[in-house]
């Protein structure tokens, strides 16, 4: 159950920072787990080995893209078909 939470609460964070950097109109848009605090923010409240899990988790049922950048480790979320409303 616990993993539940902190998978809702990474995507959360994922979006709002996609989102903020959508309309600042800045490329790329992606999260950055150390750069913007993810991982900070998710360690205070769940530890780094809860939340690691749920990303690992969430990156294998392919909710989250992930990977590497120069410095750090970029964070997408992955829109598929199915989110679309056509």
């Amino acid at each position: 159950m616990m993993r539940a939470d902190v998978q809702v609460a990474i995507l959360a964070a994922v979006r709002e920072i996609q989102a903020s950097r959508r309309a600042a109109r800045q490329v790329p848009d992606h999260a950055l787990v150390i750069g913007d605090g993810i991982l900070d923010r998710m360690s205070e409240m769940y530890g780094r080995d809860v939340f690691y899990e749920a990303l690992m988790t969430m990156v294998e049922d392919g909710t989250i893209e992930a990977g590497p950048t120069i410095r750090d480790t970029y964070l997408r979320e992955v829109i598929t078909h199915k989110d679309l409303s056509i």
